[in-house]
């Protein structure tokens, strides 16, 4: 389980974060939809170890501190837009990862076969279009064993057939013990993938459910009405 508590972080007089407490159970999809600068990529850079919490903030994953060495090799992360180096051939890029991570990939033969990677496997990363770099990208995340995976809007950039291949993924990486945490500002795709979601808005969680319950009890027809109408009532209030 992944443990959040008090996970504050100022920038100046600005709270990004205003007291985060979270629990993400083992082996699930967890959300955390909200609008833009709700404070989400600033949490997953805290979880991440890219940027520093204010003091009196615990995150622990599976009672470990979650900066410390093991835990840091069981986390793996796809960046909403990866940086790759452009210079650089796929190949290399994945040893590359490997080597920093000391780790053998468990299953990259089997996307590099699904998403076709073997194609252009010795092109360099500069002369490949966005989808191929999207493709890399989630190589690079996934072909790791981990406790925990950490998505960026994971399907933004995405073209459909790589979405729903992405998606497939996740599921069967959570049905086998994984946890997957991923930010979105997409109701749909919350709705879509995530058994959890804790609903952040200017650095705060507002809504801690799964979006079947959340739907349930607004009465409405989907996440993104469900939600609508929350902050109506929540203003009205």
């Amino acid at each position: 389980m992944l443990t959040l508590e008090n996970v504050q972080k100022k920038y100046g007089d600005f709270h990004a974060l205003q007291g985060i407490d979270l629990e993400i159970p083992d082996g699930s999809v967890f959300a955390l939809p909200g609008p833009n600068g709700s404070g989400k990529t600033t949490l997953l850079k805290i979880l991440l170890g890219l940027v520093a919490p204010e003091k009196g903030a615990e995150i622990r994953l599976n009672g470990k501190e979650i900066h410390s060495e093991s835990c840091r090799r069981s986390i793996v992360y796809m960046p909403q837009v990866p940086a790759f180096l452009p210079h650089l051939k796929v190949r290399e890029l994945v040893g590359l990862v490997q080597g920093i991570r000391q780790q053998q990939p468990i299953r990259a033969d089997e996307i590099i076969q699904d998403l076709g990677i073997g194609t252009f496997w010795n092109r360099r990363l500069g002369d490949l279009s966005g989808g191929m770099r999207q493709k890399v990208n989630i190589l690079q995340a996934l072909m790791f064993d981990f406790e925990l995976a950490v998505l960026d809007e994971p399907t933004a950039s995405l073209d459909p057939g790589i979405a729903y291949y992405l998606k497939a993924l996740i599921h069967k990486l959570a049905g086998s013990g994984r946890t997957v945490l991923f930010t979105s500002h997409i109701m749909a795709e919350v709705e879509e993938l995530a058994m959890h979601m804790a609903l952040l808005v200017n650095g705060r969680v507002h809504v801690v459910d799964s979006p079947r319950e959340f739907i349930h009890k607004s009465g409405a027809d989907s996440l993104e009405q469900a939600v609508l109408e929350y902050w109506k009532d929540s203003y009205a209030n």
